[in-house]
């Protein structure tokens, strides 16, 4: 029987009609049945296109629309901008509950997603006379049924189980059917295991150069989604977590793990394994060379996120289009024509290395922060040539710059705008002190005394409107890496794979091998651990919402979130008062244990009586 269009309003949990609809509204009767939409070549692509629309924004999207970047410990966000839809700002002090309407609707748009997703499964039809032969639909489906999985992943990883709709839930099905309860976690995992394999199997290495072909999915981002879903399943959060044991259904099943698994480790070590063995080389480090032929650490690090498509072979999926104007102009200087709110705090200031790759509070490290420096710190290994107004080739920090920022590791360059840092576009020094150019008493300015400088481009113009195009990074390489480190580490700790994946990551950072370093750490998982932990933090500082779940799935949210973030005096005038460490004004944090995973929306719990609340809300 024909479908109606306008009866997609009917769907499973009561969610809505998918965003083809638009499009689907120009018939004069405004109804065009199921057989009609997927008779047309135009439509049938259109209708996919609006699964992708589904795909959360990498860049501000996750960062802060959706509030989860911006809830880590990194990032400060004036208390100001709660008024302006900083949610973020009210979450962190508590100020929400199952009936807050904050951020993106994952739950609902995770459904309409899926919902469209298998209509066009079910439906999507070739059409050899337009042009759409079997094995162009036998590939769309695929990438639906990626999407569908994807979805599914991140959905895990913000509410724990959920309803798992497989198939098409037609919309004669009975109560019963459309009232759906939550899927035991495990069941859920095992389902997405078996499925992105199974995607895996069939997808291409790589896809053609042609534009319409870029952020579809491949073989290797397939397999990467499926590592970072079984990493994140073999953590705390979902191994075994007492806090979720006694969560269930109406009928009394058990939603989550009641023990801890150590095989979760190795499944997810061999999941990243299998990564490398079947797609890693279609992937390398993005990196740029200097002219004696070695790795240029700063520019490698500053293009992998603003470097074309074509010649960055570190991106395994990305999303073509991403909110980069808006990243730009919140983390741009007032004084440049930004917004200059979104701030970086001491805390990932302190993370980063010195410039020997040894912690800042290492007996042996360069690192001080008393006094200015005395001369130009330059490094001969870069040439990166916009540290000041002359152009000069590798300096990273001028004579006179707080000997905070003098010493450290490229990472710390590419990723913090600090006090005193020259910006490109005007040609000046920022200033976040009192009375400054990018500081108080504006509420346009960086409350912990850091604006963030990663994934941004030298050559933007905040003030004339210009942002040159770069895509949003969903997935790259030294995720991949990291997570196999991290895994091994958990399951295998005298692995050597465990530090030959790391060292790669630091030989691109332009910082020492661990064992040049940190030797005693090798083959103490302890260590290793915390060691891992923090290289996540650098290497990922501010991207998506990595940090935020890692905290989260590591269960150390709740003394981390908690803690008041530090900074720089904002309200000194001059530079004794300003280069104090002080805690932030940003209210009271507070982050209780049942925040790990989200609220159900109250609306979706009260229309389906099926629906049990996680735990707390």
């Amino acid at each position: 029987m024909n479908k109606i269009i306008y009866l997609l309003g009917f769907m499973v949990l009561t969610l809505v009609m998918s965003s083809c609809e638009d499009y689907l509204d120009n018939e004069p009767d405004n109804i065009l049945t199921m057989d009609m939409v997927f008779e047309n070549k135009n439509q049938t692509e259109q209708w996919l296109l609006g699964v992708y629309s589904y795909v959360r924004d990498p860049m501000w999207g996750l960062f802060y629309n959706d509030g989860n970047g911006a809830l880590s410990d990194d990032v400060q966000i004036p208390l100001a901008q709660a008024e302006w839809g900083g949610w973020a700002v009210k979450a962190q002090q508590g100020n929400w509950t199952s009936n807050s309407d904050y951020g993106t609707d994952v739950w609902g748009n995770t459904y309409k997603a899926v919902r469209s997703a298998n209509l066009f499964i079910a439906h999507a039809k070739e059409l050899p006379v337009q042009g759409l032969s079997a094995d162009s639909l036998q590939d769309m489906k695929l990438q639906a049924r990626f999407l569908k999985a994807y979805f599914y992943t991140k959905m895990l990883k913000m509410y724990g189980p959920f309803p798992l709709i497989k198939d098409l839930v037609e919309t004669d099905a009975s109560i019963q059917d459309l009232m759906a309860e939550r899927t035991p976690l495990e069941e859920i995992v095992d389902y997405l295991d078996v499925e992105l394999l199974e995607i895996a199997e069939e997808l291409p290495f790589v896809r053609g150069e042609e534009a319409t072909n870029y952020g579809k999915p491949t073989k290797g981002a397939c397999l990467a989604i499926r590592a970072d879903m079984l990493l994140f399943a073999a953590s705390p959060l979902f191994n075994g977590a007492d806090y979720y044991k006694d969560v269930e259904n109406t009928d009394g099943t058990k939603l989550f793990p009641q023990q801890y698994d150590a095989t979760k480790w190795q499944k997810a070590a061999d999941a990243f394994k299998l990564f490398f063995d079947e797609a890693g080389s279609t992937y390398e480090l993005y990196k740029e060379y200097n002219s004696q032929g070695g790795i240029d650490p700063l520019l490698s690090l500053m293009h992998m996120f603003t470097a074309s498509s074509e010649s960055n072979p570190e991106v395994v999926w990305a999303r073509p289009s991403a909110t980069i104007s808006d990243w730009m102009m919140a983390t741009a200087p007032r004084s440049s024509g930004g917004y200059g709110f979104c701030g970086a705090t001491q805390e990932i200031v302190d993370a980063f290395y010195d410039k020997n790759g040894l912690a800042i509070d290492d007996p042996n490290s360069v690192y001080t922060e008393i006094g200015k420096s005395v001369a130009n710190d330059i490094r001969p290994e870069t040439e990166y040539n916009r540290g000041n107004s002359s152009a000069t080739p590798g300096l990273v920090a001028a004579r006179g710059t707080y000997n905070m920022y003098v010493n450290r590791e490229p990472r710390f360059y590419a990723s913090i705008m600090f006090n005193g840092r020259y910006y490109p576009f005007t040609r000046t020094r920022v200033n976040y002190k009192y009375n400054g150019a990018d500081g108080l008493p504006s509420l346009d300015m960086p409350v912990c005394g850091y604006l963030i400088s990663k994934m941004t481009h030298d050559d933007a113009q905040p003030r004339n409107g210009y942002v040159p195009y770069y895509q949003g990074i969903m997935i790259r390489l030294a995720e991949m890496y990291l997570g196999y480190a991290e895994a091994l580490n958990e399951s295998d700790p005298t692995n050597t794979d465990i530090v030959t994946y790391i060292n790669i990551i630091h030989e691109r950072a332009g910082i020492p091998s661990i064992e040049e370093t940190y030797p005693e750490i090798i083959g103490n998982q302890d260590a290793m651990r915390e060691y891992i932990r923090k290289e996540r933090r650098i290497e990922f500082a501010f991207e998506r919402d990595i940090r935020y779940n890692d905290l989260r799935r590591w269960m150390i949210a709740d003394d981390v979130f908690s803690q008041t973030p530090t900074g720089m005096n904002v309200y000194g005038r001059t530079d004794d008062d300003f280069y104090q460490r002080t805690e932030a004004y940003t209210g009271k944090k507070v982050f209780l244990e049942k925040e790990y995973l989200w609220p159900i929306r109250l609306t979706y719990i009260n229309n389906n009586p099926q629906l049990v609340q996680n735990k707390d809300w």
